[in-house]
């Protein structure tokens, strides 16, 4: 319920042309402040249902900080972002 939540948040956010745009495809929030949070994120592609590619992920990713995703191929780092 809470990622349903944090999703039409980010929808509106992405759907609201009034944003101040910086640069083509990119949007600048005034009301946007915060941290992105995942907690025990499990994921599986629907073709692909027996084979979980991320497993209990969380993280706290920090505003204004600048994180890595590092893994091997088909690990779930594109899918994080």
């Amino acid at each position: 319920m809470e990622a349903r939540v944090a999703a039409g948040k980010i929808i509106k956010l992405i759907e609201d042309k009034s944003n101040n745009r910086k640069e083509e495809g990119t949007y600048k929030s005034q009301n946007l402040i915060g941290k992105i949070e995942f907690k025990n994120v499990e994921f599986f592609y629907p073709s692909r249902k027996k084979r979980k590619v991320i497993d209990n992920f969380s993280y706290v990713f920090e505003p204004g900080k600048t994180t890595a995703i590092c893994g091997e191929t088909g690990s779930g780092k594109s899918t994080i972002i």
